[in-house]
């Protein structure tokens, strides 16, 4: 019978698993695992951006033009309309879990790094980034999700809480974007964790613009199949598909529950205020709350 002989296998330390260099985290010292998440959700964005762009058609390819039977009025109706690649709904769910995950293991680092030691089972259990929408949760949750963290640490992220009554004694600063930014991450990645992928469809958006002819009525809403996304006046120099024709936008959104939002790009905006927020509670030097302090007025 052959002999087996094991050896000890690594533990599962916060030490143990910093000490690669994750791929995107080149040059820094604290958050390393943090950044890794950050930079796959970039290049997730990147490959999104490209095949929105591919979606982009003329209104001609998309629309047809029809005559009401009064012939008072041109319809623009949606017909044949692009496609949203199926693998969206899940690809969008990896970013807003990354999103998500790299604030959490930041959070989990700064408690190892204030307590000067891996946190123990139920530490471990509890430890996340909090977020919540009243100043009463956050004092009650911070306690359990962000054990060891400073007085100081521990303002910077109240500062980018989702609260639902925010002072508006201040100039607006990234801090407030941050907070607002951060709240619909958390709603967005919990719909998507707990409930169902996120529904992305094609817009109607804007603008439209005309060449002499009437001024358009544009009707935003989803793109299907069928559906009236403009009106415009009879017009007697009109000839549809021949004369010069009014524009639409076509841009997929995903649904949130307060709306639509633009897609990719919120993920760009979530990733770029979740890196903020990690540069601004970087441990490895001075908590610099001024990356994230009143936006400088613009100059004329």
């Amino acid at each position: 019978m052959t002999e087996e002989q094991e050896v000890p296998w690594p533990k599962r330390s916060h030490r143990s698993l910093h000490e690669p260099t994750p791929l995107g985290t080149f040059g820094h010292k604290a958050f390393r695992s943090a950044f890794a998440k950050l930079h796959r959700v970039e290049e997730v964005y990147q490959a999104l951006r490209l095949e929105a762009e591919g979606l982009r058609l003329d209104f001609l390819d998309v629309l047809r033009i029809e005559l009401t039977p009064d012939r008072s009025t041109y319809r623009f109706i949606v017909d044949n309309p692009p496609t949203i690649p199926s693998h969206w709904a899940v690809t969008t769910g990896e970013a807003l879990y990354n999103l998500r995950s790299a604030l959490d293991h930041a959070a989990f680092e700064l408690s190892v790094r204030g307590l000067g030691r891996d946190l123990d089972p139920d530490e471990a259990f509890w430890s996340q980034f909090t977020l919540t929408d009243s100043e009463k949760k956050f004092r009650e949750r911070a306690k359990k999700e962000l054990p060891g963290l400073s007085v100081e640490q521990l303002d910077l992220i109240e500062r980018v809480q989702p609260y639902l009554k925010r002072g508006r004694e201040h100039e607006p600063t990234l801090f407030d974007q941050a907070a607002y930014s951060m709240g619909l991450l958390n709603r967005l990645g919990n719909v998507e964790k707990h409930r169902h992928p996120h529904l992305v469809v094609g817009s109607v958006d804007g603008p439209s613009w005309r060449t002499g002819q009437p001024e358009p009525r544009l009707i935003r809403g989803p793109v299907e199949q069928g559906r009236v996304i403009m009106e415009m006046d009879y017009f007697p120099e009109f000839r549809p598909y021949e004369s010069t024709q009014p524009r639409v936008t076509f841009a997929p959104v995903l649904l949130d529950d307060d709306g639509p939002v633009a897609f990719p790009g919120v993920l760009g905006t979530l990733r770029f205020m979740a890196k903020r927020v990690l540069d601004v509670l970087n441990p490895t030097g001075r908590c610099d709350p001024s990356l994230l302090d009143p936006i400088p007025p613009r100059r004329h």
